[in-house]
C-alpha cells in the first residue's frame, strides 16, 4: 500500500488507542487495559455539555445503578464487602471535605459496581462518574441537606447490600438517585415537565 493509506492507518489506530506514534523511537502495540474503554467513553460524554448532559448522566445512573446493587448484594465476596465498608467509612471520615467528598463517592458506587460480580458495571459506570463530579460540588455547595441526605442513603445500600438483600439495595440505591436528580434540579433551577427538565426563569417584581 502506499505511504499516505498506511499513515492513515496508523492514525485512526492511534486515535484508537491501540497504537503508540513515538516520534524519533517508532510505533509500539498499546497494552489494552479497561482505561483504554473508560477514557475513549469518558471523551465521548465530555463532548455533551449542558443542561441535558447533567440530566442525562443522572437518568443513566438510574437505570444502571439500582440492578448493579441488586446484584452487588447477591453477589459480593467477603473482601469485597470489606472494600466497600472500607469506601463508605472513607466518605464518612472525609465529608467535610467538598473537594474530596466526590472522589470519594465515586469509589464507592465503583465499589458496589466491582461487587456486582459484572466486569462490565464498572467500565460503564466509571467515565459517568468521572464527570458526575463536576456536578456533585455545585450541589453539595447549593442545596444544604444534600450531602446529609447522599451519606444516609449510601448507609442503606451499604447496609442492605452486606445482608444480601437485593430488593432493599435496589431500593436504596433508587431513593438515592430520585434525591440526586431532585437536588440538581435544584441547583440548575428547573423542574420537571413530562418526564424532562425544564428551566424555570426568574422573573423581578
Amino acid at each position: 500500500v502506499s505511504r499516505t493509506v498506511l499513515r492513515e492507518a496508523l492514525r485512526m489506530l492511534s486515535a484508537r488507542g491501540l497504537v503508540t506514534i513515538e516520534k524519533g523511537r517508532g510505533i509500539f502495540v498499546s497494552q489494552i487495559t479497561a482505561d483504554t474503554i473508560v477514557n475513549s467513553l469518558q471523551l465521548y460524554l465530555s463532548t455533551r455539555s449542558g443542561l441535558d448532559s447533567a440530566f442525562d448522566l443522572v437518568h443513566a445512573r438510574q437505570v444502571l445503578e439500582p440492578p448493579v446493587a441488586a446484584l452487588a448484594a447477591l453477589n459480593h465476596t467477603d473482601q469485597e464487602a470489606e472494600a466497600l465498608k472500607e469506601a463508605f467509612s472513607k466518605m464518612k471520615k472525609g465529608e467535610e471535605d467538598l473537594a474530596e467528598l466526590p472522589h470519594l463517592d465515586m469509589a464507592f458506587h465503583l465499589a458496589v459496581a466491582k461487587a456486582s460480580g459484572n466486569p462490565l458495571f464498572p467500565l460503564l459506570l466509571k467515565p459517568i462518574h468521572q464527570l458526575m463530579q463536576q456536578i456533585v460540588p455545585s450541589v453539595y455547595e447549593t442545596v444544604a441537606e444534600a450531602k446529609e441526605v447522599a451519606m444516609a442513603w449510601h448507609a442503606q445500600i451499604l447496609d442492605a447490600i452486606l445482608r444480601r438483600d437485593a430488593n432493599a439495595a435496589s431500593e436504596a440505591m433508587a431513593r438515592h438517585l430520585e434525591f440526586s436528580e431532585e437536588h440538581t434540579r435544584q441547583v440548575h433551577g428547573v423542574q420537571k415537565t413530562d418526564g424532562k427538565p425544564v428551566r424555570v426563569e426568574q422573573r423581578s417584581g
